[in-house]
């Protein structure tokens, strides 16, 4: 199937015969620090993202701000910081850029994927709902099963 001889002799290039699709797909962009070419249109690598948090509200950030929520890879805040931080794993630094890109998008006047904030209270009344349905509430009651007692 695979002429690996072949592909050693080439020293990583691509094959002649391949087919234009593989490079379309391998050159398809995709969310997160580091896992294709930087989403937003002017920048050439990922040198030139905000190292902080705190990064994110200088003006020179608005350029990466508004280009990186224009993306269609990029539908959330969450999405936008897999985007800048290869560290966003973390709880702690998620929350902090999280709060540097809720920041940002007051300073510069734009919007957030996520829209506003009344969005992000009912998404985060949700995901409680979700992470408690199973649980009784103070009253004793089943959440999941009843919800008015």
């Amino acid at each position: 199937m695979y002429d690996i001889e072949n592909a050693r002799q080439r020293d990583g290039d691509a094959a002649e015969d391949r087919s234009d699709r593989v490079d379309e797909i391998l050159s398809r962009p995709r969310l997160g620090y580091g896992e294709s070419d930087p989403l937003p249109e002017s920048f050439e690598d990922y040198d030139g993202y905000p190292e902080q948090p705190d990064d994110l509200t200088t003006p020179d950030a608005r350029q990466f701000v508004t280009e990186l929520f224009a993306s269609p890879l990029v539908t959330s805040i969450d999405d936008a910081i897999e985007e800048t931080t290869p560290a966003a794993n973390d709880r702690m630094i998620r929350r902090e850029w999280r709060e540097a890109f809720i920041k940002a998008v007051e300073l510069f006047g734009g919007e957030s994927p996520e829209g506003d904030d009344e969005r992000d209270e009912n998404d985060a009344d949700s995901r409680l709902a979700e992470l408690t349905g199973d649980y009784p509430d103070d009253r004793g009651c089943h959440r999941r099963v009843l919800m008015v007692c």
